[in-house]
Order: structure tokens, then C-alpha cells, then sequence
């Protein structure tokens, strides 16, 4: 009686949790890297790997397949490894986030405040230095903190033997998702700074606008990349390590795998082992996309809102600061709302994969008495 009840309890779990996704039923055939999950057989039926959630465990069958399709549990019950861990990270990527504000915040800023308001236009001196020869020094101080990653990430992916290009990569010309947009993103910050101070009098309104660029661009790649998901539409291109012909993944997705694969040095097993996590596990499949949605929507409303400052606001030197502050402001919020979350869904996994793992033991054992 007190089996039959604590299978029960974890059927109503994993059915609450997953009744809050959507179903999604392919019957297209699977592929190494289809991010399709695969249909399986319980009990003569054939129900896909969300519908099955809400049937009752068998006792003596493989319970752990059922809720959790095609994993392979690691001795300690816990969900395949993505083989990556930010512990041994973080003082680096502190430095890096500190180089970047310095880079497209504090210097834009504080070098503008300070040129214009002691030697440029807002100067009391007889013979000021130009408006746009102050603009020109300060767009000549930013990105070069960005242009060294585009650089350095370039270099790992190109070089030969690397060991962090895209799975199923057959050429050293093999960019991924991130690094293409990534340079894209460059080309509109260059283009905007070069225009903004083009002419004798320099639009400082434009010269504010980068990171709302920037956010906007990254923003609308990811709605339509999950809008495309949704639809399970199929890829024109190759996505990362997702090959042409299968279904768009996530936005979020290849973003992850990219960052993690290349700057945060955790090479292709890491994109082996996210691709393997996020089959596995239905929880991991819900988290990314409730973080994509909220990204998505964050940068949107954040380009959109700094944007907005930019524009209206009369105080034009209050609208220049907005423009490369609000930015930072707001990635710090998303990332601390991010991380509480991302800690909160891998712990819920984690012993939620337990507890059927340890269901599964005992089924097989009351089976065989």
C-alpha cells in the first residue's frame, strides 16, 4: 500500500510539472542531434516523452525510462552531467564583467562628462575643443573589450585542432550561432558611433543608442527563434551544434551551449553533454524555456525603455548616461533573477530524479519477491 501511494506521488509531481509545458509530438525520424524527443512503448502503447508522464508506473518495468527517455543515470541518481561547473570560474568572470562595464559604461560616460564640461562646448575656455573632436575621443575608447573576445573567440574556433567547435564541424570555418551574431551586433555599434559623430555637429542621442542596439538585436533573435520552436519549424541553416533539416531549438539554447563552449572554456564535450541533459530530462527542457522567454522579454523591454530615454528625455547628458548605464543595470536584475532560478530548477531535478530512480529500485525488487 505504501509503494502504491509513493508512486503516486511522484506521478502527480512530474504531471504537474510538465502539464505546464506544451505537448510536443514529431513523427519525423530522429537524428543524433534532433532535439525531438523519441517516442517510446508502455504497455503496448506508443506515447511521446511528455505523455507519458501522466500514466501509471508499472511496477518491474523500467519506470526511470519512462519519465526520463534515453538518459543514462549516473551512479549518484542524478541527471546525466553537463561536465561544467562556474565554482572554478567565477574570479574570471567577475574581471571580465568589470573590464566590460569599465569599457561601455564608466569611460563613455565619465570621459564625455568630463571632456565636454572642462575642454569641449560646455567648457568656459576661449578656444574649447570641437564637439565633435570630444565625441570622436570617447567612441574611440569603447568595444575594445568586446572586439578582443570577438577576436580571441574567433581564434579557438578557427585554429586547428580545436576542441570547442560545434558537434558534426567538418571545416575550421565552422563559426557558431553566437560568434555570427556576436560580429553582426559589432557592425551596428560601429556603424552607429562612425554616423553619430560623421558630421560637424555630432548626434549624441546616436552615440547613446549601442547597447540598445545590441540588447534589441539579441532580443528579436531570440522571439523568433522561439517562436520558430513553438511551431517545431526546421532549420534552414545549421544552428550551433543543431545540423540543417532538424527543429529550431530553443533561443536560449545555442546562446548557453556557445558562451559556455567557448569563452567559459568548457570546450564540444560541453556541448555533448548539454545536447545529452536536455533530451533526458524534461525539467532542464522547461527551465530553458522559461529563461528564454524571460531574456527575451527583458531585453526587448530594456532596448525599448533606454531607447525611449534616449530620445524624449530634455536633459540631453542625463539621456547620454542612460544609454550606456541602463543596460548594465538591468543585465545585473536579470542575472541575480537567473542564477535564484537556475539553482531552484537543478536542485527540483535533481531529487525528483532521485526519488524515481529510487522508485524504479524498489519496483524491480517487489517485482522479483
Amino acid at each position: 500500500m505504501h509503494g502504491s501511494t509513493r508512486r503516486a506521488s511522484v506521478k502527480q509531481h512530474f504531471s504537474a510539472v510538465v502539464h505546464d509545458s506544451r505537448d510536443e509530438k514529431h513523427n519525423t525520424k530522429s537524428s543524433k542531434n534532433n532535439f525531438e524527443q523519441p517516442n517510446i512503448t508502455v504497455s503496448g502503447k506508443a506515447e511521446n516523452s511528455y505523455g507519458f508522464l501522466t500514466m501509471e508506473l508499472v511496477p518491474g518495468q523500467a519506470c526511470a525510462e519512462q519519465l526520463f527517455p534515453g538518459a543514462r543515470p549516473e551512479p549518484d541518481l542524478s541527471p546525466p552531467s553537463l561536465n561544467y561547473t562556474l565554482r572554478d570560474k567565477k574570479l574570471r568572470i567577475a574581471v571580465f564583467w568589470c573590464f566590460v562595464f569599465f569599457d561601455c559604461a564608466l569611460v563613455p560616460v565619465g570621459l564625455y562628462l568630463f571632456l565636454w564640461y572642462n575642454n569641449g562646448p560646455g567648457s568656459e575656455e576661449r578656444d574649447p575643443l570641437s564637439a565633435n573632436l570630444v565625441l570622436s575621443i570617447v567612441t574611440a575608447t569603447i568595444g575594445g573589450t568586446g572586439i578582443i573576445e570577438f577576436a580571441i573567440g574567433m581564434w579557438k574556433l578557427w585554429k586547428k585542432g580545436s576542441n570547442c567547435r560545434v558537434i558534426g564541424a567538418k571545416s575550421r570555418w565552422y563559426f557558431d550561432w553566437f560568434h555570427w551574431w556576436f560580429g553582426l551586433c559589432l557592425l551596428i555599434v560601429v556603424a552607429e558611433l562612425v554616423v553619430g559623430t560623421a558630421f560637424t555637429k555630432p548626434n549624441r542621442r546616436l552615440l547613446a543608442m549601442p547597447l540598445s542596439s545590441v540588447l534589441a538585436v539579441f532580443g528579436a533573435l531570440l522571439l523568433v527563434t522561439d517562436v520558430l520552436h513553438l511551431f517545431s519549424v526546421r532549420t534552414l541553416v545549421r544552428i550551433s551544434s543543431v545540423p540543417r533539416g532538424d527543429r529550431v531549438p530553443v533561443g536560449i539554447y545555442p546562446i548557453i551551449e556557445d558562451v559556455c563552449a567557448v569563452s567559459g572554456s568548457g570546450t564540444t564535450l560541453f556541448r555533448e553533454s548539454l545536447e545529452r541533459r536536455y533530451k533526458a530530462s524534461p525539467i532542464f527542457r522547461i527551465m530553458l524555456r522559461r529563461l528564454s522567454v524571460f531574456w527575451t522579454l527583458g531585453a526587448l523591454g530594456c532596448s525599448a525603455g533606454t531607447s525611449f530615454m534616449i530620445w524624449h528625455f530634455d536633459d540631453i547628458d542625463l539621456a547620454f548616461g542612460c544609454g550606456w548605464m541602463v543596460p548594465f543595470i538591468w543585465a545585473g536584475v536579470w542575472c541575480l533573477a537567473t542564477i535564484v532560478y537556475v539553482q531552484h530548477m537543478l536542485a527540483k531535478e535533481k531529487r525528483l530524479w532521485a526519488e524515481v530512480m529510487a522508485l524504479n529500485v524498489r519496483a524491480e525488487q517487489s517485482d522479483q519477491v
